[in-house]
């Protein structure tokens, strides 16, 4: 009897569920607000954007790691099975734009590594700025 209950039980979670799958997966970037100069020993934040979002997803997120003597930006998105439904694909190209803060870095130059683009060069110096913002148009 109880096999028979856990059975019911468990094919009705089954049918509760919608079949929607989700998974992690990398988000290339479009554009980085770079200053010219960063301030050395602080956290720096700094603004991505997007380079082709997909519809019907969440905001990106941003971990940045020093490794290998220079910075990698991780930047990953959960994308849905569902959202290659006609209504989100019909929302485009989505280029939002995503905070991240970097470790703080000693003066000298460091490369910043960041996916679907390439490698910057972050100017780490006394004097420098601890952040940086694209402006609204």
């Amino acid at each position: 009897m109880r096999r028979a209950c856990a059975l019911l039980l468990c094919l009705a979670w089954a049918a509760c569920g919608d079949g929607t799958t989700c998974d992690d997966g990398p988000a290339d970037v479009g554009d980085v607000c770079l200053p010219s100069t960063v301030a050395p020993d602080l956290p720096i934040t700094i603004e991505l954007r997007e380079l082709c979002g997909r519809g019907c997803t969440d905001k990106p997120s941003c971990t940045a790691v020093f490794r290998d003597a220079q910075v990698i930006l991780d930047v990953e998105q959960e994308v849905c099975s569902d959202s290659f439904t006609a209504a989100c694909l019909s929302l485009g190209c989505l280029q939002r734009t995503i905070q991240c803060q970097l470790p703080s870095l000693t003066a000298g130059d460091w490369v910043l590594s960041v996916p679907g683009g390439p490698a910057r060069l972050l100017r780490v110096q006394p004097g420098g700025v601890a952040s940086c913002r694209f402006l609204v148009p």
